[in-house]
């Protein structure tokens, strides 16, 4: 793995940086997706790692970023329609709680 306690740019760091332009940045800010014309050319993504490596926390920070809904659930639990567990319709639901019942928020 990548070591990126020597990495120069302080990933998360809340002492300010200076650029050549000489504004002040912390490593903190948040990118708000109304601030930039952002264009997200794919909109899926695919996370591998070892428990604890931080994959559900990343994909909470992107998705807060870029304000929209995000919901967790465990996939392990699901099942076909008429079999005893959670149902794919109760993913559509977190995400929709998540949203405040927003449907054009969800589509996103």
């Amino acid at each position: 793995p990548l070591d990126i306690s020597n990495n120069n740019k302080n990933l998360g760091s809340t002492k300010p940086t200076t650029n050549n332009n000489e504004e002040i940045k912390f490593g903190s800010d948040v990118i708000h997706s109304e601030q930039y014309d952002l264009k997200l050319e794919k909109s899926n993504i695919l996370m591998l790692g070892p428990t604890g490596s931080g994959k559900t926390l990343l994909a909470q920070t992107i998705a807060k970023c870029l304000d929209v809904p995000f919901a967790i659930c465990d996939c392990t639990s699901l099942t076909q329609a008429g079999y005893v567990g959670e149902d794919v319709e109760s993913i559509i639901a977190k995400l929709l709680q998540d949203a405040n019942y927003n449907v054009e928020r969800c589509q996103q």
